[in-house]
């Protein structure tokens, strides 16, 4: 069984009946949380507690501690008993777009992707910028990022501006 239950509580709550919560996100990073009574569940019930219907137009993501993105197949197990299993994305797409940010593989069922929400998966600090592999120096443009296989970066937004040469990989620190 499968039940959405009220914001506030864990990402990852599990009482002690059993019950495991996670947090379902949509394409616009909209998450609620969804309550499964079964430690282990298949992708199709995920995509099922997000409404998917059919579930050969949408796309499972689960995003990991890391920060990496990684597809599930609607009947691939899923452990939510796992350390780090606790929020996945069910979006309407099928054809993934892998990308790598910081070293970490991504992949996104949508051709383009906000460069906040690109922050948000790589856990990237306040005051840090997402950095368009092939143009050093340069901030992804606009609030929408074209995603491709090349790699990207985050670094603090002072260092952005005028920055003429790529930095090493890795996520700065942000300005003090």
């Amino acid at each position: 069984m499968t039940q959405l239950i009220p914001q506030e509580e864990n990402a990852l709550d599990r009482d002690a009946a059993g019950v495991f919560s996670v947090e379902l996100g949509d394409e616009t990073f909209a998450f609620r949380r969804v309550r499964f009574d079964d430690r282990k569940v298949v992708g199709l019930q995920i995509a099922e507690a997000a409404g998917a219907h059919p579930i050969e137009a949408f796309a499972i993501l689960r995003h990991l501690r890391s920060g990496e993105l990684e597809s599930i197949r609607p009947a691939e197990p899923v452990d939510l008993g796992e350390e780090g299993v606790e929020r996945f994305f069910v979006i309407r797409g099928d054809d993934l777009h892998r990308f790598t940010v910081e070293g970490l593989s991504m992949e996104w069922p949508k051709a383009k992707l906000a460069a906040k929400n690109i922050k948000f998966l790589a856990k990237a600090a306040e005051g840090q910028v997402l950095v368009a592999a092939g143009r050093p120096g340069r901030v992804a443009p606009g609030p929408v990022h074209t995603l491709s296989p090349s790699r990207s970066r985050i670094e603090p937004a002072s260092n952005s501006a005028s920055r003429s040469t790529p930095t090493p990989s890795g996520i700065s620190p942000p300005p003090p």
